[in-house]
């Protein structure tokens, strides 16, 4: 931990926190209905999905998870965001021993990478092996990659921002991954 910690303490701005508490699993409406974005809406059902909570309405994902942004300034539209702190993100959180002793991990990642025929950069980052491409229902817009480690005690699931545009199915599909891969510890 010490490598992500030091870190922190010279830049402290690299992680952003958000107050959750209070916060339901509805869309804010700007009308103070305690709701939330988008984002954290999916962040909330995919772990109801995997702790097998369906009725849960609260935002609490984040008592059972770690969160961080591969970009701390993202925007509505990925081609306007500022992608400076990406690389030092990269290099001194995700491969930071506190981030790489997590078996499960997923990132929102498709566009943030490196991936080509020679060079897989999440392969590198994570020492893990990209192993299958599927589809969520079979619908060629909601894909998600499957990467694992030599002996399958890491699992990285790698997939588009969880925000607009993501089903319901693939948040099932991804909870049925890291159930069935048995790296979680219920």
């Amino acid at each position: 931990i010490s490598d992500f910690t030091n870190s922190l303490k010279e830049k402290p701005n690299v992680i952003s926190s958000y107050h959750y508490k209070g916060q339901k699993l509805k869309k804010d409406n700007k009308k103070g209905n305690n709701g939330t974005s988008v984002t954290w809406m999916n962040y909330q059902k995919l772990m109801n999905y995997i702790f097998d909570t369906p009725d849960n309405k609260n935002i609490n994902f984040h008592e059972k998870s770690f969160i961080t942004e591969v970009n701390s300034t993202p925007s509505k539209n990925t081609s306007d965001a500022n992608t400076s702190s990406i690389k030092f993100r990269k290099e001194e959180i995700l491969k930071s021993n506190f981030i790489q002793k997590f078996k499960i991990i997923i990132i929102s990642g498709v566009g943030y990478f490196n991936i080509n025929e020679d060079f897989n950069e999440i392969e590198s980052i994570f020492k893990v092996k990209f192993t299958e491409k599927r589809l969520a229902e079979n619908n060629a817009k909601q894909p998600y990659f499957i990467h694992w480690n030599d002996d399958k005690t890491k699992l990285v699931i790698n997939t588009y921002q969880l925000s607009f545009n993501i089903s319901d199915a693939l948040l099932r599909e991804v909870a049925g991954e890291i159930l069935n891969s048995k790296t979680l510890k219920l």
